[in-house]
Parts: structure tokens; C-alpha cells; sequence
């Protein structure tokens, strides 16, 4: 009898999980959260104050071939998009591996910075990844 009360519990905090996570994205096997917001025609709003690369948290970019985004969310598809900055280059190639994870090609090895819009329904959130040069 107590195991059925047991098990309540945490199918509800598991279906809660499922449906309020956002999606996250993976970049040489650590997790980076993105920044929900309004999408914008510049790529440079969602940064506010805050586009003082040099106090982000910083990665390496050369040594890893994709990006790979998680989606809980899984009856929901994600529409992932590079944001261009500098170089316009041509747009990585999205593969949809499973309803739950997605791989974008890391296209831009030796950039400073790769970004990413990423919408799923109505919702919008951007994912930095940063490198300095002597990171890189």
C-alpha cells in the first residue's frame, strides 16, 4: 500500500519535470541553459548590458563537431537557427536524432562566439557558447 503512495508523488514531480523544462543544450558534454526571451531582428538584444564576453563563462570550441539540444518536450518540435553576428556563413545542418535530442553541426571552430535561437510553440530562448582566444 505504501509503494502506491510512493509512486504518486514522483509520477506527478516527473510529469512536471517533462512539461516545464526548457529545452538545454550540450557542448562537449556540459549542459548550457539558455536565456528565454522575445525574439529579436538583432542578435546582439537578447546580451543587454551583459555583452562584456570577457566575464562569461568561457569553453574551448575547437575539439568537439556538434551541439546537441535536449527536448523534453518531446510531442513538441524544436526550430533551432544560428544567429550571425559577424560572418554571415552558411546555416549548420539540424538533425533530429530522436524526438528528444537534436544535433547541429559546429560550423563556426574558430569563432569567439556561437549562438543559437531556438523556439519550440510560442516560446523563444537564446543559447551562447563563448571561447577566448587563448581558449581556442
Amino acid at each position: 500500500m505504501k509503494k502506491k503512495y510512493f509512486a504518486i508523488p514522483i509520477l506527478l514531480l516527473l510529469c512536471a519535470l517533462i512539461i516545464f523544462t526548457p529545452p538545454v543544450m550540450f557542448a562537449k558534454g556540459l549542459p548550457i541553459f539558455g536565456k528565454k526571451s522575445v525574439r529579436s531582428e538583432n542578435n546582439f538584444d537578447h546580451l543587454g548590458d551583459g555583452s562584456d564576453f570577457t566575464s562569461r563563462k568561457v569553453y574551448y570550441t575547437t575539439d568537439f563537431d556538434y551541439f546537441y539540444f535536449i527536448n523534453l518536450r518531446f510531442w513538441e518540435n524544436l526550430e533551432i537557427e544560428q544567429l550571425q553576428y559577424y560572418i554571415p556563413t552558411d546555416e549548420p545542418k539540424v538533425k533530429k536524432i530522436n524526438p528528444f535530442i537534436y544535433s547541429v553541426e559546429q560550423n563556426l571552430k574558430y569563432s569567439y562566439i556561437n549562438s543559437f535561437g531556438v523556439s519550440r510553440g510560442s516560446d523563444f530562448w537564446y543559447f551562447d557558447y563563448y571561447a577566448r582566444d587563448d581558449k581556442l
